[in-house]
C-alpha cells in the first residue's frame, strides 16, 4: 500500500543513511516497519526492533532489553551496558535498527542507541509523530537519536485504501465503500482497518460478485466505539468538550474557536485530533480527524455532556456552526435520544411519568370529589383508565355522576360506561351493551353509543353476527364515531383499502384519532414499500417517545416490532418492545396492543432458546384475562400455543395455532388468520398446515400467489425452487419465504449416513440466496407522478446535490461541493419535500422521468 515510501526508505537505508519517519500512530507506521523490514532482510541485512513504550519511561534499558540487544546481567553501569550492546553487533553482518514509538524511549537508551549509530554507522529508521505532537520527553528522546534524511507519511488515498480493503476482506470492495471507508478515516491507516472489519462483522457490507458492496446507508456500528475512545485516549474534560462541540457543529471558525477555547485548541492539535481547511470568507475551519470522531459523538444519546458542548458553540457567535449544531440536536431530540432506551431500558422515562401521572390522578380524584361534574368525571376515569385501578374506580364515579346534557362531556362520560362494561363482564357483555344502547334517546349519542358498541364487540368476537348487522346498517350513517369506526372494521377485514382523510375525524376525541391511525397503519402495511413503512413507523414510535405519548408509544412498537422480528432482526423487536414494556402497566384501552407485545416477546424468546424468558413474560398477560384484539397476537390462543411450545407441547401448540387461525379467518380477520398458519407452519411444515395457510391466503395482502407456488413445490421437491424463489420481489414476502423454507430444510430427517440428500443443498441454497435478496434491499417503489416541470422549483443547488443523491452519500457530496454534510442534508431534505418523494430511489426516478420529458 505504500510502496513509494517503501522504496524511498530502503535506498536511504541502503546507501547507508539514516531516517526520521515522521507519522502519527493511525497512519499504519507500524505495519510499514513490518514491511521494511522484510524488504532488507531478503537484502541479506540483520534488522533489529526496538519499540519504546509510555509505562518504561523512567525505567531504563526496558526498550533495548526486550529486543534482545542487551541481557541486563546483574548490576552493570552506563558503560557496560554501551560495551554489551556494542560488542553484541560486531558479529553480525549489515544491522539495521528499526524504531518505533521513539518519542516513549527511556533517555538513557536513546543516547545509547545514538551512540552506536555513530560508532558502528548503523543505518536507523526512527519513528515517532509530528514535533508538534511530542511532549518534553519525547522531544528529548527523539532528537538524541540523528538522522540524515526525513520522510513524513501522509494519509492513505483512494488507491490505497482499495489495496487495504482487498487484504482485510480478501477481494475487491466496490467504489462506494472505499469512498465511504476513506471519508470515515480521513485516510489513516487503522482506522480504516478497523471500519472494515467491523463492517463485515455488522454486515454494513456483503460479498457479491462485484465485490463487497454497501449494505446498509452508514459504516457506523458500536464497534467503532472503541477505535475512537482509543484515539481520544486522556483528553482532559476542556479538550473534550471542545472537540465534541466541532462534531456538533461538522467545523467551526478557528478564529473563533481561539478566541473562547485556545487551549484546547492547541491540545487537540497537538494530539492531531484535528484538520483544518480554508472557508469561503478567507478563513480556516477546523474539523475533528478523523471524520469517525464526528460520527461518534453524533451517536451519543443526549446528555449534559451534549449541552455543555452546545452551550460552547454557542458561545462562539459563528451562526452558520450554531445552527448546524442545533439542528442535529433537535433532530436528536426528534428521535427520542433523551430517553434512556438503551442504558436504562427506558424505565427512566417510565418511572418520571408514572409519577407524573400519578400526581395527576391524585390531583383530578380530589376536584371530582369536591365537585362530581359530567366533566370532572370524564377528566378523572381519562387518566384512571391508564391505572389498575379503573375498574373499581370507575364503578364509584359512573355510580355518583348523574350523565346530564348532550355535550362531548356527556358523550365521553357514556363511551367510558360502554368500555367499563365490558372490564366487568369480560366473558360476555353482548347484553349489557345493548341495553345500554337502547336506554339512549338522543340520537346523536345513540348512533355514537352504537357504533362503540360494534367496535368493542369487534375488538373480542371479529365479525359477529351482531358486528356484521351493524356494518349494514351503518353504511349511510356520516356521524363520526359510525365513520372511524366502520372504516376502522372494514379496514380489518379488508373491507375497505382507502385510508381515512383526517377531516372525517373530530378533533374532540382523541379516541377517534388513535382508532384511524391503526386503520390507515394496517392500510400502509398493505401498500406501501418496505422501506416507506418501516420508515414512517420509526418515526412515529420516536416522536410518541419525545412526546410522551404512551398509547402511540404502545401502538407504533407493536406494528414495529412485529415488522423487525419478521425481518430477523429478533434483537431490535426485543429492544423495541422493551419501551412498551418499560411502562410497567397499560392503558386499558389499547391494553390489547401492550398484552399482544408480550406474547409477541416471548416467542422471540423461544425462538432464542430462552423458555425461562418465555414463561415469564407470558405470566405477565395473566394481569388482563379479558384483553382481547382483531390483530395479531391479540388472540389469548396464542399465548396458549407459546405455553405450550415452551413446554415441548409441539403439536398440541400447532392444533392450537391452527384453531385460532380458522376462527379469526371466520370472523373475517384474515391479517391475523395468515400470521397463526405460518406461526403453525414454521413449527409443523406439513402439507396439512400448509393447506390452512392456503385456505386463508385469499384474505390477507400478505400472502401471495409466488409465495405459495415456491413453498407447495419446496414441499413436493421440485428442484426449480430455486427459479421460483427469483419471482419474490417483495422484502415481506421473501422474509416470509425465508422462515417457511427453513422450517421445511430443518424438519427433513437426515439422510442415512453415507448417503445424499441432494434437495437438503437446494433448500439451503435457496434460503441463501434470499436473504441475499434481502440484505440487498428487494423492495420495490412505485414511481410518483410528476409534471414536466416538476424540478423547476428547486434551486440551483437543491437540483444539484439532489443529481448528485443518486450516486453519492452526503458524505462525498459535501466533499465534492466544499459544503457541510449538514448542509448537503438540509438541502436534500428541501429537495424531496418540494417534489413529494420520501427516498432517495424516488428521489431519483422523479429526476429521471423529469428529465426524459
Amino acid at each position: 500500500m505504500r510502496a513509494r515510501e517503501i522504496r524511498e526508505i530502503r535506498t536511504l537505508l541502503l546507501g547507508g543513511e539514516s531516517v526520521r519517519l515522521v507519522a502519527p500512530q493511525e497512519t499504519g507506521r507500524t505495519h510499514l516497519l513490518d514491511q521494511i523490514a522484510l524488504e532488507m532482510e531478503t537484502r541479506g541485512y540483520s534488522t533489529f526492533r526496538v519499540t519504546g513504550r509510555r509505562a518504561f519511561r523512567d525505567q531504563p534499558y526496558v526498550a533495548l532489553r526486550e529486543a534482545g540487544l542487551v541481557s541486563l546481567r546483574g548490576a552493570q553501569s552506563e558503560s557496560d551496558i554501551a560495551d554489551e550492546l556494542i560488542q553484541g553487533l560486531v558479529s553480525i553482518a549489515h544491522p539495521v535498527l528499526l524504531i518505533d514509538d521513539a518519542e516513549h524511549l527511556d533517555l538513557t537508551s536513546a543516547y545509547l542507541l545514538e551512540q552506536l549509530r555513530a560508532r558502528r554507522s548503523i543505518p536507523v529508521v526512527v519513528v515517532s509523530p509530528p514535533f508538534v505532537m511530542l511532549d518534553a520527553h519525547g522531544r528529548a528522546a527523539t532528537n538524541k537519536i540523528r538522522t540524515q534524511a526525513r520522510l513524513e507519511l501522509s494519509p492513505l488515498g483512494y488507491a490505497q485504501i482499495s489495496l487495504l480493503a482487498q487484504r482485510v476482506l480478501g477481494a475487491p470492495a466496490r467504489p462506494e465503500v472505499v469512498a465511504q471507508v476513506l471519508a470515515m478515516s480521513s485516510g489513516m491507516m487503522g482506522v480504516a482497518d478497523s471500519i472494515f472489519r467491523s463492517a463485515v462483522r455488522e454486515q454494513r457490507i456483503v460479498q457479491q460478485e462485484s465485490g463487497w458492496s454497501l449494505n446498509a446507508d452508514s459504516l457506523w456500528n458500536v464497534h467503532l466505539r472503541t477505535t475512537v475512545e482509543q484515539l481520544l485516549g486522556d483528553l482532559g474534560r476542556d479538550e473534550f468538550r471542545t472537540l465534541h462541540a466541532i462534531a456538533l457543529a461538522e467545523s467551526i471558525s478557528t478564529e473563533r474557536l481561539q478566541e473562547i477555547a485556545g487551549e484546547s485548541l492547541i491540545t487537540l492539535s497537538q494530539r492531531g485530533l484535528l484538520t483544518t481547511f480554508a472557508d469561503a470568507n478567507e478563513g480556516t475551519q477546523v474539523a475533528p480527524r478523523p471524520s469517525l470522531i464526528s460520527d461518534y459523538f453524533q451517536q451519543q444519546p443526549i446528555g449534559p455532556l451534549h449541552y455543555e458542548a452546545l452551550a460552547l458553540v454557542r458561545r462562539l457567535e459563528d451562526p452558520a456552526a450554531r445552527d448546524r449544531a442545533l439542528a442535529y440536536s433537535s433532530g436528536q431530540v426528534a428521535r427520542a435520544k433523551t430517553f434512556d432506551r438503551s442504558e436504562n431500558r427506558g424505565t427512566g422515562m417510565a418511572r418520571h411519568q408514572q409519577a407524573k401521572a400519578a400526581h395527576l390522578l391524585a390531583q383530578s380524584a380530589r376536584e371530582w370529589r369536591r365537585d362530581p361534574t359530567v366533566r370532572n368525571a370524564v377528566e378523572y376515569l381519562d387518566l384512571l383508565i391508564a391505572s389498575d385501578a379503573y375498574v373499581s374506580g370507575a364503578t364509584r364515579v359512573l355510580e355518583h355522576t348523574p350523565r346530564t346534557g348532550t355535550d362531548q362531556f356527556a358523550l365521553r362520560l357514556g363511551l367510558h360506561q360502554s368500555f367499563w362494561l365490558t372490564q366487568v363482564d369480560t366473558a360476555d357483555a353482548r347484553g349489557a351493551l345493548r341495553a345500554f344502547v337502547e336506554s339512549e334517546q338522543d340520537p346523536t349519542l345513540r348512533a355514537a353509543f352504537a357504533a362503540h358498541e360494534a367496535f368493542l364487540l369487534f375488538s373480542k368476537l371479529g365479525m359477529d353476527a351482531s358486528v356484521a348487522q351493524w356494518w349494514e346498517d351503518s353504511a349511510d350513517l356520516n356521524d363520526s364515531f359510525s365513520v372511524v369506526f366502520r372504516h376502522h372494521i372494514g379496514v380489518l377485514t379488508g373491507q375497505i383499502e382507502v385510508p381515512l382523510a383526517p377531516e372525517e375525524i373530530d378533533p374532540d376525541f382523541e379516541v377517534q384519532r388513535w382508532v384511524s391511525t391503526v386503520s390507515n397503519t394496517v392500510l400502509r402495511s398493505r401498500h406501501a414499500s418496505p422501506e416507506t413503512y418501516e420508515r414512517e413507523l420509526t418515526e412515529q414510535f420516536v416522536t410518541a417517545r419525545a412526546s410522551n405519548d404512551y398509547r402511540q408509544i404502545t401502538v407504533s412498537a407493536y406494528f414495529l416490532s412485529q415488522l423487525q422480528a419478521a425481518t430477523f432482526r429478533d434483537l431490535l423487536a426485543t429492544d423495541t418492545v422493551s419501551v412498551t414494556l418499560a411502562m410497567g402497566g397499560s392503558h386499558l384501552a389499547f391494553a390489547h396492543y401492550f398484552v399482544a407485545q408480550l406474547r409477541w416477546a416471548a416467542y422471540v424468546h423461544y425462538r432464542h432458546g430462552e423458555p425461562d424468558l418465555a414463561r415469564s413474560v407470558l405470566a405477565e398477560t395473566a394481569r388482563y384475562p379479558g384483553i382481547h384484539g382483531p390483530l395479531p397476537a391479540m388472540h389469548a390462543a396464542f399465548g396458549r400455543a407459546i405455553e405450550q411450545l415452551v413446554e415441548g407441547e409441539r403439536d398440541a401448540a400447532v392444533e392450537e395455532l391452527l384453531a385460532v387461525s380458522a376462527e379469526s379467518s371466520r370472523a373475517l380477520l384474515g391479517d391475523a388468520a395468515w400470521t397463526y398458519a405460518v406461526v403453525a407452519f414454521t413449527e409443523r411444515p406439513t402439507a396439512e398446515v400448509f393447506a390452512q395457510l392456503k385456505r386463508v391466503a385469499p384474505q390477507t395482502a400478505h400472502s401471495t400467489e409466488p409465495l405459495l407456488h415456491l413453498i407447495e413445490c419446496a414441499l413436493s421437491q421440485a428442484p426449480e425452487i430455486a427459479e421460483f424463489a427469483q419471482q419474490l420481489t417483495r422484502d415481506a414476502e421473501i422474509a416470509t419465504a425465508i422462515s417457511l423454507l427453513t422450517a421445511i430444510h430443518q424438519e427433513r430427517r437426515p439422510a442415512p449416513e453415507g448417503a445424499a440428500d441432494p434437495y437438503q443443498d437446494v433448500l439451503a441454497d435457496t434460503v441463501i440466496e434470499l436473504r441475499a435478496l434481502l440484505a440487498a434491499g428487494t423492495a420495490q417503489i412505485a414511481a410518483p407522478p410528476v409534471t414536466p416541470h416538476a424540478t423547476s422549483t428547486l434551486t440551483k443547488r437543491e437540483y444539484e446535490i439532489a443529481m448528485l443523491a443518486e450516486t453519492l452519500h452526503n458524505r462525498e457530496i459535501a466533499e465534492r461541493l466544499s459544503l457541510s454534510v449538514r448542509t448537503v442534508e438540509n438541502h436534500l431534505a428541501r429537495a424531496m419535500k418540494k417534489l413529494g418523494v420520501t427516498s432517495r430511489s424516488e428521489l431519483s426516478t422523479t429526476l429521471a422521468l423529469t428529465a426524459d420529458r
